[in-house]
């Protein structure tokens, strides 16, 4: 699996698209703009790329059911309040 499937816009950002976003950061018609990210990574850090959860599973030799334990563990630790 590539990195890339999990960017939903396809592809990493070039130095021409981050040096645009800085250009703009850095002139009159951001003036207003203050204390804020811009992230240029096209779309990484909306989650709406390629589903994690089986990726990471597969990864950690199958923490995925460590995790829902947790939860489920968690969930019925909030009932019993």
């Amino acid at each position: 699996m590539t990195v890339k499937r999990l960017i939903p816009l396809g592809g990493f950002s070039t130095i021409e698209e981050i040096g645009e976003a800085v250009s703009f950061l850095a002139g009159d018609r951001a003036a207003m703009i203050t204390g804020q990210m811009l992230p240029v990574a096209g779309g990484a850090l909306t989650g709406f790329g390629e589903d994690l959860r089986s990726v990471v599973g597969k990864r950690n030799g199958g923490s995925e059911s460590r995790r829902r334990s947790l939860t489920e563990h968690q969930t019925s630790n909030r009932r019993n309040r």
